[in-house]
């Protein structure tokens, strides 16, 4: 026979259930959803940022033959810093890292 385990869970005291939660006010609601419209649009940028840079890619290396690889390699770097930019968000101020990489993303972006 195999030993029975009985679970028991305290009251989190910080805890406050989503019924008694305030709902925010409307100028702040709309502040919410444009700043995720906003978000959403900046990964769909991201995503199709690569396709107009490619002829000045390929015009500054010289090297038509290895145009294949530009779309694997962002891609690559994309999921590489995934963990990281996690890990630090994790640790750090969301809003300022947030803002850095809008700032970081705007001026590259800006370069090209």
């Amino acid at each position: 026979m195999s030993p029975s385990i009985e679970l028991t869970t305290t009251p989190n005291p910080k805890f406050t259930p989503p019924s008694t939660a305030k709902p925010p006010s409307k100028p702040h609601l709309i502040l919410i959803v444009t700043s995720l419209y906003l978000g959403t649009f900046l990964i769909a940028l991201d995503t199709i940022i690569l396709n107009p840079i490619l002829l000045t890619i390929t015009n500054t290396f010289h090297a038509l033959d290895h145009l294949a690889w530009y779309g694997r390699v962002y891609l690559l770097a994309l999921t590489a810093l995934q963990p990281t930019l996690g890990k630090l968000y994790k640790v750090g101020n969301v809003k300022v890292l947030y803002l850095v990489s809008v700032g970081v993303f705007e001026g590259t972006s800006d370069a090209f």
